[in-house]
């Protein structure tokens, strides 16, 4: 398959967005976006001087690439039109979650290419350092799709679909439920008229041991690592008029409990294997 040169996004948000304006910044060519909302397909396309579209039916024929960056539902929906679009040319997704036949079951040359990084409009990302993997529908597909990811990242990955709903998984526990993690104790802190500031140094403790240990696990702390049933007791209590977090205490220690005595049985494997 011949090198890609010019690509059309399907989809204007925050991953279109960011991935668009770094594609741009390696010296492709975006020649056309698409988003349902005109405004978003404006903002997009004003930003990197193309075209843009509101119908599907009058996307440009000419690109080499066809970038799906759409909500995972929403590419569900419209895969069998997406299917009939260009058959000719390269058509990948950026899900992480979605697997590639979402797209190869209605047309033959589709791939998947999914960074793996939170991302917002109003802050454009270097992906230099972002891990991207990618699969395609043959061998051929997927040496063009690691050749042009290999263009923004210096972290490029080949894997199954299978694998990447893993890594998906896993980028939720890491991200999106550590943040969540975060605007509770956010809330909580506003609530007892505490400012944020004070528990940053904390929070910038932990993930950097979290980075840099082998293990997370082994640089836990707190009451239910310990098992401190009374101040565990104590923090349930004060969360009895918020039930959500209540329950979100209760499921998290109990996790870390049992992590913790998963771990120690993996620490004493090892040693006996020594």
């Amino acid at each position: 398959m011949k090198a890609i040169r010019e690509i059309i996004f399907i989809g204007a948000g925050n991953m279109a967005t960011n991935l668009a304006i770094a594609l741009q910044r390696a010296n492709l060519v975006i020649s056309q976006v698409y988003s349902r909302t005109e405004s978003s397909a404006a903002l997009l396309a004003n930003t990197l001087h193309c075209s843009y579209t509101t119908d599907l039916q009058h996307l440009s024929q000419e690109a080499d690439l066809y970038i799906v960056s759409l909500p995972d539902d929403v590419v569900i929906d419209l895969a069998p039109t997406l299917g009939q679009i260009v058959p000719q040319a390269l058509m990948v997704h950026t899900g992480g979650s979605l697997s590639l036949d979402t797209l190869t079951q209605y047309r033959t040359l589709a791939g998947v290419f999914y960074p793996m990084q939170t991302v917002q409009k109003a802050a454009p990302i270097s992906f230099e350092k972002v891990p991207i993997f990618i699969e395609g529908s043959n061998e051929g597909l997927t040496a063009t799709l690691f050749e042009l990811a290999c263009k923004l990242s210096h972290s490029c990955y080949k894997i199954s679909s299978q694998q990447r709903k893993g890594l998906h998984l896993a980028a939720v526990f890491a991200n999106n439920f550590t943040n969540e993690m975060l605007a509770i104790s956010y809330e909580l802190l506003e609530k007892y008229h505490i400012p944020y500031e004070v528990i940053v140094p904390l929070i910038k403790e932990t993930l950097t041991k979290a980075i840099t240990n082998d293990d997370p696990r082994s640089s836990q702390t707190g009451p239910a690592r310990r098992e401190d049933l009374k101040v565990m007791d104590t923090h349930i209590s004060m969360l009895r008029d918020e039930c959500i977090k209540q329950e979100v205490y209760t499921t998290v220690s109990k996790a870390i409990t049992a992590s913790q005595v998963n771990y120690q049985e993996s620490q004493n494997n090892n040693q006996r294997n020594k």
